[in-house]
């Protein structure tokens, strides 16, 4: 790549990247609802872990099939707000549970669900297991890094999701990692195993609890109750800048992004 592309690529990822912020943080103010709402669900997802967690087999079913329900509403919540439209908070409508979403949620993660399964079938015995099982996880979470986000945005299900996951990365992926790469700083300053684990271990679907993992590891020794509050708030603005970002990206070629910048 010539100088004079890599300044024109520079130039048009700033702008998306200025639009996309300005217009996520404009969309989280217009929405401040949003923030408790997504309190009451996080506090009922961790409530989840709590009580269903310890149940074996059945209740990482139970934790599951709650996780995606709350999910649910949740992305319907924020396909809401990165198409430009502000939530009915007074209506009934805005609560309603979608199921076409809910089925998209639950086929992509019946299939990581399989993979895992599969994964650790192959793994199980080896001595490198602990090194190979979260290097596969972590390929994972990098080639279907956007899988949430076709989701919710476009309704994919099953394979067409992650099919389409791994070709936008494919296309897009340095203005699509570039930004969150700030997430990586907290456990990047914890040691490159302890690095190496947390990003392995990211779910595709719920891509917004590293957000908030990476702002308490960051201030773990400020007040937790005030840290909860504003990591909540950092992800769901990530959430949201993430879906904006997306949507930019997926709405033409870098080549066509590159030409439309160059003749302004």
């Amino acid at each position: 790549m010539t100088s004079d592309k890599l300044s024109l690529l520079l130039k048009t990822t700033t702008q998306i990247y200025v639009r996309c912020i300005k217009a996520s943080s404009i969309a989280l103010l217009k929405n401040w609802p949003l923030l408790p709402a997504t309190l009451v669900l996080f506090v009922l997802f961790q409530l989840s872990l709590h009580l269903f967690a310890p149940l074996g087999l059945a209740g990482g079913f139970l934790v599951g099939m709650l996780s995606l329900i709350l999910l649910c509403y949740f992305y319907s919540w924020i396909a809401e707000v990165v198409s430009n439209r502000s939530i009915p908070w007074t209506k009934k409508s805005s609560y309603l549970f979608e199921p076409n979403l809910f089925f998209s949620l639950l086929s992509a993660a019946f299939i990581l669900y399989l993979f895992q399964l599969v994964v650790s079938a192959f793994t199980q015995g080896l001595q490198e297991a602990q090194l190979l099982v979260p290097s596969v996880k972590l390929i994972v979470v990098i080639i279907f890094n956007a899988l949430a986000e076709v989701v919710y945005i476009h309704r994919y299900q099953g394979l067409a999701a992650f099919s389409y996951s791994a070709q936008f990365v494919r296309d897009n992926w340095i203005e699509w990692f570039l930004p969150f790469l700030l997430l990586f700083i907290p456990w990047l300053m914890a040691g490159p195993l302890i690095f190496f684990l947390a990003l392995s271990s990211v779910n595709p679907l719920m891509p917004s609890l590293f957000a908030v993992t990476s702002v308490l590891r960051a201030f773990e020794d400020t007040n937790a109750l005030l840290m909860v509050l504003i990591s909540l708030m950092f992800a769901l603005w990530y959430t949201i800048f993430r879906g904006y970002l997306f949507k930019e990206l997926d709405s033409g070629s870098r080549r066509q992004r590159m030409f439309r910048a160059g003749s302004i």
